[in-house]
């Protein structure tokens, strides 16, 4: 089950249990739209689409960019220190 924030609505905070028991965090934006640029300016480095491939933070991937899933970030521990920067997004936690 996913739990999902909406751009729309009040912004949605990184709940730090929730995070800790989902597989990974997904942002779901449009292409190179104001969420990308906000990760991008915090140092990811993520295709510009149409492109796919890895998210990469310092060198290190941390996820993956697809055209159908959006951006996936696998690595809650960096989720959670930049918990502000994806709070900015319009993120879901999956299992």
């Amino acid at each position: 089950m996913a739990i999902v924030s909406s751009v729309g609505e009040a912004r949605m905070v990184i709940d730090q249990d929730k995070l800790r028991g989902c597989s990974f965090i997904a942002v779901h934006a449009a292409p190179n739209g104001a969420s990308e640029t906000a990760l991008r300016e915090a140092g990811f480095e993520i295709p510009v689409y149409p492109e796919q491939g890895p998210i990469l933070f310092g060198g290190r991937k941390v996820g993956h960019a697809a055209n159908f899933n959006g951006l996936c970030f696998k690595d809650k521990d960096l989720v959670w220190k930049l918990r502000r920067v994806f709070e900015q997004t319009c993120f879901f936690y999956t299992n």
